[in-house]
C-alpha cells in the first residue's frame, strides 16, 4: 500500500495491536503515546492519516488534533478512537479537526473500510477541492456554464457508488442493508443540489442558504434530505454518521469532478454555491432527525410511565393486603419492604410523565386548591422519616403557610429534595427540612452536610438526566433517572417560584421560593 499511518494511544498494548494488524494489511506504522508526541511526530514525518485517541495524557486529542491543523496539516485524515460515546465529545473533536469517528473497542474491519476510504480521496483542499495551481483555483468564470452540476448528473453512478461504499462502514447501523437501502435518498440530493447549482440565486438568498434557512414553502412535501433522515434514524444510525455521509459524499463530488479528464478551469462560484447547497441539505437532515429521535424518546417515556401503573399497582395491592394479613412478623416485614420499594418506583413513574409533559412543552401540570403548606411538609417528612429510619430529618415552621397550591406537586418537591439529601449527604449528619412563611412568600429550604458540591456540577446540577456522585453510603437500588431535582425546578416555576442550591463549607443547601398566592 505504502501509506503511513500515526496511531496515537496512550496505552501500550492497545497500540501495540494496531500495529500488528495495519502492518499485516501493508500499511507503515508510526507510534506516539501522548499529545505532545503526536503533534511532534505529525508535523516532523506528515503520515497519509492518524488515528487519534482522544483521552491522552500531557495534550488530550482534541488538543493534539488542533495543534496539528494549527501547524498546516489541513488535508491529514484525523480519525477519533474514543469511548467517549456521547455528542458532547464528538462535537468537540470535530470542532478540533477530526475528520471523522470511531467508539472503543474498534471493529478492526470498520477502521480498514474508514482508513480506505479517506485514503482514496485524500488531497490537500481548499474549500474541500483539492488543490490545483492557484492562479486556476481563484478564477470565477461567471459567464461559463455550472459544470459541476452537469458533472454531478453526468456522473451520477459512479458517485453513488462512492456513498454506498462509505455507508457500508457505517457499522452497526448498516449491517445487512442491500444496496437500495445504502443509496437512500442519494441519487435524490445529488439532483436536487444539481438544481440548486443551475438556478440563479441573490446574494442574499445565498448567504441564508449558507446558513441553513433557506426559504420553505408552506405546504411544500418533504425534501430528500429531510426524509432521508428519517428513514436513516428508523435504521439505528445516529447524528454522526449521519453527517458523516454528507462530508463523505461532498469530497467525493469534488476529488471526482477536479479529476476528472477534462477539468478545465475550476469556477469558484461552482464550489461556495455547491457547498451552500449541501449545507442546506444537512441542515434540513439534522432538523429531522433530531425531531424523529425526539419524537421516539418521548413515546418511550411516554409508554413506560404509562404502561407500567397497572403491574405496579398490582403489586402495590398485593403487598398491602399481605401487610394487613397478620401472616407473621416476616410476612409482615417483607411485606413493609415491598411497599416501599414501590412508593419509590411509582415516584419514578411520576418523574418520567412529567419529565416526557416538559419536553414536550406542555410544562409540569398543577391544579391550585387553598391549603396550608405546613401539613404538607409534616405529612412528607414523616412518611420520609418512616421510609429512612436510619437518617435523621428535622422539621422548623415558622410562619403563616396557607396560600394556593398543588397538595400532589408541593409534596413531591419536597420528598425529591429529601431524598436527594438523603442520598448525597453524609450519613453521620442530619437532614434539616425549614420552612418559612412571610407577607410575600413562601420559602423551603433542606440542608444536608458532606462535601461541597463542585462548581461544574452545580451549573448543571438541574438539567435532566444528570446524577451526581453519591458519598458512599448510598444504596444503589434507590438510585433515581436524574430527574429528581429537573422535576423541583419544574414544580416550582409552574407555581411562580424558583429553586436555588449553595454548596460549600461541608453544608449544601436547596432553597425553593414560592409566591404566596390567596
Amino acid at each position: 500500500m505504502g501509506y503511513t499511518i500515526l496511531v496515537v494511544e496512550d496505552i501500550s498494548d492497545s497500540r501495540e495491536l494496531l500495529r500488528l494488524l495495519l502492518e499485516s494489511e501493508g500499511y507503515r506504522v508510526l507510534e506516539a503515546a501522548n499529545g505532545i508526541d503526536a503533534v511532534a511526530t505529525a508535523q516532523r514525518d506528515q503520515p497519509d492519516a492518524i488515528l487519534m485517541d482522544i483521552s491522552l495524557p500531557l495534550m488530550d486529542g482534541c488538543q493534539a488534533t488542533s495543534r496539528i491543523r494549527e501547524s498546516g496539516l489541513l488535508s491529514i485524515p484525523i480519525i477519533a478512537c474514543t469511548a467517549h460515546d456521547s455528542s458532547d465529545w464528538r462535537n468537540k473533536a470535530s470542532l478540533a479537526g477530526c475528520t471523522d469517528f470511531l467508539n472503543k473497542p474498534l471493529e478492526f474491519t470498520s477502521l480498514l473500510a474508514m482508513l480506505s476510504h479517506y485514503l482514496s480521496i485524500r488531497q490537500p483542499t481548499v474549500f474541500g477541492l483539492p488543490i490545483r495551481p492557484i492562479k486556476t483555483l481563484i478564477r470565477r468564470n461567471r459567464g461559463t456554464d455550472m459544470r459541476l452540476a452537469d458533472f454531478i448528473l453526468g456522473n451520477m453512478e459512479t458517485i453513488l457508488g462512492e456513498w454506498e461504499e462509505f455507508a457500508g462502514t457505517l457499522l452497526p447501523a448498516t449491517a445487512g442493508m442491500t444496496s437500495l437501502a445504502l443509496r437512500d435518498h442519494a441519487k435524490q440530493i445529488l439532483e436536487a443540489v444539481a438544481k440548486d447549482l443551475s438556478t440563479a440565486q441573490t446574494r442574499y438568498a445565498q448567504a441564508e442558504k449558507s446558513k441553513g434557512r433557506a426559504p420553505k414553502i408552506p405546504g411544500a412535501p418533504e425534501t430528500a434530505a429531510q426524509t432521508h433522515a428519517i428513514l436513516r434514524a428508523r435504521s439505528g444510525f445516529d447524528i454522526n454518521q449521519l453527517v458523516a455521509e454528507y462530508r463523505a459524499l461532498r469530497a467525493s463530488v469534488l476529488s471526482l469532478w477536479t479529476d476528472s479528464p477534462d477539468p478545465a478551469e475550476i469556477s469558484l462560484d461552482d464550489v461556495v454555491r455547491f457547498n451552500e447547497a449541501m449545507d442546506q441539505a444537512i441542515a434540513e437532515s439534522i432538523g429531522f432527525f433530531s425531531a424523529q429521535v425526539d419524537q421516539a424518546r418521548n413515546l418511550l417515556l411516554g409508554m413506560l410511565g404509562h404502561d407500567m401503573r397497572s403491574p405496579l399497582n398490582t403489586i402495590l395491592m398485593t403487598a398491602q393486603y399481605l401487610a394487613k394479613s397478620n401472616a407473621g412478623e416476616n410476612v409482615s416485614d417483607a411485606a413493609s419492604r415491598l411497599i416501599r420499594s414501590g412508593a419509590s418506583m411509582k415516584a419514578l413513574l411520576d418523574d418520567l410523565v412529567d419529565f416526557n409533559r416538559t419536553t414536550l412543552g406542555l410544562g409540569i401540570k398543577i391544579d391550585l386548591a387553598d391549603g396550608d403548606f405546613s401539613a404538607l411538609v409534616s405529612d412528607e417528612v414523616e412518611q420520609l422519616r418512616g421510609a429512612h429510619p436510619s437518617r435523621q430529618i428535622e422539621l422548623e415552621i415558622r410562619g403563616d403557610t396557607r396560600g394556593l397550591w398543588d397538595s400532589v406537586r408541593l409534596q413531591q418537591l419536597v420528598r425529591n429534595l429529601v431524598v436527594n439529601a438523603i442520598n448525597y449527604g453524609a450519613a453521620d449528619t442530619p437532614i434539616h427540612v425549614m420552612l418559612t412563611g412571610d407577607e410575600a412568600e413562601i420559602t423551603i429550604e433542606v440542608k444536608n452536610g458532606g462535601p461541597a458540591i463542585e462548581k461544574e456540577a452545580l451549573k448543571q446540577i438541574f438539567d435532566p438526566l444528570k446524577r451526581g456522585l453519591g458519598q458512599g453510603n448510598r444504596n444503589d437500588s434507590g438510585a433515581g433517572l436524574g430527574l429528581g431535582l429537573y422535576i423541583v425546578r419544574e414544580v416550582a416555576r409552574a407555581h411562580g417560584g424558583e429553586v436555588t442550591v449553595h454548596s460549600e463549607n461541608g453544608e449544601t443547601v436547596f432553597a425553593v421560593r414560592l409566591p404566596r398566592r390567596n
